[in-house]
């Protein structure tokens, strides 16, 4: 400090000194063990990405709710604070990429192949009425029941197979790298039991509960709920049955992981703003219990 006082002009008008005095000063200050620990971890954090990760902030909904739109609100209120925010699509459905139009068309079928040829071969299976209907009506062999069933099986595992990486590669690249302090993610692999605009999935229940538990919780999941008559407003073309039926199992399946239920009744930002004045430290506090 002495010296840069003294020849103030000359490090201001000349880089040079100025560099070397910076490497001198940095030298002395890694001679100290606790500055050299601390640069050892700013080093991980921001360069290797160890031991660092940002809140993540999972925004659910049946398709029409206003998740998207909430989402991207609060994205852009975080943005505008001392807070960095980035949003990303984390759901199983909502991407418009060609490998995710792929991933739609390998979906599984409404009808539980499986379950039907085990009711076919005498076994006590519990069937819908669409199902029992299909086997008093129709009456298919027992051979052409086990081949669809075994087709359709190894289709399934190879798409939730898939579904599982496109996922992890997603979440690897938007969150666990992220570079900003806050991420919220529209969607999660939660809704992939509930396409978008259909009756969810009455079977495959066993391996959605297994890949559900090898993929990261986040910090706070924030559920919108919107009733049908609002929701119908502005979007004519949704259902009841399906949106109904999609919100009840979201409420089902979300429930041990206690998430946020925000009703959505005005506009999009002011939601954003009522929630982080009213919530934004109890998801803080949740990340440092994970942390």
């Amino acid at each position: 400090i002495e010296r840069v006082v003294r020849d103030l002009d000359l490090y201001l008008s000349d880089a040079k000194p100025w560099k070397r005095l910076a490497r001198r000063v940095r030298r002395a200050l890694m001679r100290l063990p606790d500055n050299r620990r601390g640069a050892w971890r700013h080093w991980k954090a921001n360069t290797l990405r160890w031991s660092y990760r940002p809140v993540v902030l999972a925004v659910l909904g049946p398709a029409g709710s206003g998740s998207t739109s909430f989402a991207r609100a609060l994205q852009k209120e975080l943005e505008r604070s001392p807070l960095n925010a980035s949003c990303v699509a984390m759901g199983s459905w909502n991407a418009a990429d060609r490998w995710a139009r792929i991933l739609r068309w390998m979906a599984p079928p409404r009808t539980a192949w499986g379950r039907l040829f085990r009711a076919a071969c005498g076994r006590p299976t519990h069937l819908s009425e669409a199902e029992r209907q299909h086997l008093a009506t129709r009456r298919p062999g027992v051979l052409g029941l086990g081949l669809r069933a075994a087709w359709w099986g190894a289709r399934n595992v190879c798409y939730y197979g898939l579904v599982m990486m496109t996922l992890a590669l997603r979440y690897f690249r938007h969150v666990a790298r992220s570079r900003t302090s806050v991420v919220v993610a529209d969607g999660w692999i939660y809704d992939l039991g509930c396409p978008p605009r259909q009756l969810p999935y009455t079977y495959g229940a066993r391996i959605r509960r297994a890949l559900y538990r090898r993929f990261p919780v986040p910090d706070g999941i924030l559920y919108v709920s919107n009733p049908y008559d609002r929701a119908a407003t502005h979007a004519a073309h949704l259902e009841r049955e399906p949106y109904e039926a999609t919100h009840r199992s979201m409420r089902r399946l979300l429930e041990p992981h206690q998430p946020l239920e925000l009703i959505s009744e005005g506009p999009p930002e002011l939601m954003a703003q009522t929630f982080l004045r009213r919530y934004w430290a109890h998801v803080l506090h949740r990340h440092n219990l994970k942390a």
